[in-house]
């Protein structure tokens, strides 16, 4: 029985062992099978996922087709012609509050209309388009502003149109309308351009002498010379010796053929370097800018109101950098000038001798220091025009609003909430520099403004 057992367990054992043999080989030729089915399997994904690449850079390239031959049969609704070669279109949206404090010679507020203190709020839209034709070297330009035919605003003050109107709309007037011949290439080491027709003011100048908002029509010859800097930079900006002239109607008399229009002709020479820029010019008006009644004030002394009354100025201008790292800097900025024809016998004010006035005064200047810091800049400056030292339709319309014989303090406040978002705020504090009885003794003025450009 034992043997009997034995031989069975030996057979058995051996079976297993043979079972496991076979297993074993039947294993290995399993996992060569399955390898080379991995193998064929990696082969075909790969293929498929060329194939579909090569699908979709087909049908990306078919759509971009489609695409292109339906946008060149689609006319445009802004088309230019063949030989312009750009459009820029730009502009901003300036909304102000303003308040102004008149106070008389003894410190109390005037009485009289408009001399007093008040509240209001303005608005200013500027919308301009220059097409450039680069094979023939001239551009076109134009700009539409909000306001009146006031040549020294371009405000637009909510509900002064006619003065019972409740939400009423303001204007809108054309503000520019210029062509340039360009006479040299960016190749070039000079600049050479003539400006025809109304256009922005191309002499350097601080803003008391030429209010911002006038746009001189006429002619304008630049040359410049340059000596440092590089093509890309703007022509404003380039290290030049430069000249400028122009000619420009600044009034049309219509009461008869033999009544001249009052006309200026201005010249300015000057040097911009690395640390700054200097500025020598003169400007001369024809006789009859007395009587012109540009700043919106009737004469009334017989004595002087017939007279004719021409300007011959001459002025230098200057800004120098005080301090520059990066884009923060400080610099300073003055500008003086002289009426070389103030007349002891008469002045553009309007007010008498008898009044407390002396003639004849015809100097004129501005100072200041500016500093930019990030996205914040301050300016503080001092303003002194006496009452015979600048065309009163010229100067600074906000300063003394508008008016000859006064000094005072500028200060000017600004943050760049985003790039082409401003926030700034701006205080103009004159007085009478001769006191008299004809003018408001201090004339204050503030301003908030928000500034979105476009």
């Amino acid at each position: 029985m034992f043997v009997k057992k034995t031989i069975v367990t030996a057979l058995s054992l051996g079976f297993v062992f043979a079972a496991h043999a076979d297993d074993a080989s039947d294993l290995k030729d399993l996992k060569e099978i399955v390898a080379k089915q991995q193998a064929q399997l990696e082969t075909l994904n790969k293929q498929v996922k060329e194939q579909d690449t090569s699908n979709k850079e087909a049908v990306a390239q078919y759509v971009k087709t489609e695409v292109d031959n339906q946008m060149k049969a689609q006319k445009s609704l802004l088309s230019l012609g063949k030989h312009i070669s750009s459009l820029k279109i730009g502009g901003d949206l300036r909304l102000r509050y303003q308040r102004e404090n008149d106070f008389s010679e003894n410190g109390s507020k005037a009485v009289s209309a408009n001399q007093h203190s008040r509240d209001r709020f303005r608005q200013r839209l500027r919308i301009g388009m220059e097409w450039t034709s680069k094979d023939e070297n001239w551009t076109v330009g134009t700009r539409l502003v909000t306001g009146g035919a006031d040549g020294r605003s371009t405000n637009d003050t909510f509900g002064d149109e006619s003065g019972m109107q409740a939400y009423e709309h303001g204007d809108i007037r054309l503000d520019m309308a210029y062509a340039r011949m360009n006479f040299s290439t960016k190749e070039d080491d000079f600049y050479s351009a003539l400006t025809l027709g109304q256009q922005k003011n191309l002499f350097l100048s601080s803003f008391i002498f030429n209010d911002g908002d006038l746009t001189p029509i006429g002619v304008t010859y630049q040359y410049n010379i340059f000596t440092g800097g590089n093509a890309d930079m703007k022509i404003e900006e380039r290290q030049s010796w430069f000249n400028t002239f122009g000619v420009y109607t600044v009034d049309h008399r219509a009461s008869g053929r033999e009544t001249n229009d009052i006309i200026v002709a201005q010249a300015q020479t000057g040097y911009r370097g690395e640390l700054g820029v200097i500025a020598l010019g003169i400007a001369h008006y024809n006789d009859g800018v007395r009587d012109t009644n540009l700043d919106g004030d009737k004469v009334d002394s017989t004595d002087i109101k017939d007279q004719d009354y021409g300007y011959n100025i001459v002025d230098a201008y200057g800004e120098f950098k005080v301090w520059e790292d990066g884009a923060d800097s400080i610099k300073l900025l003055g500008h003086v000038g002289y009426n070389l024809s103030a007349s002891d016998d008469s002045t553009q004010t309007g007010v008498t001798e008898a009044a407390g006035m002396e003639f004849g005064e015809g100097l004129a200047y501005y100072g200041a220091i500016e500093g930019k810091f990030s996205d914040f800049k301050a300016s503080y400056g001092w303003a002194h025009v006496e009452a015979d030292s600048l065309p009163i339709f010229m100067i600074d319309s906000d300063f003394a609003h508008g008016a000859t014989n006064y000094q005072g303090h500028v200060i000017k406040l600004g943050y760049n909430i985003t790039k082409n978002l401003e926030i700034g705020g701006t205080a103009l504090l004159a007085k009478t520099i001769e006191d008299n009885t004809s003018q408001i003794g201090s004339r204050d003025l503030y301003q908030l403004d928000m500034v979105w450009k476009f």
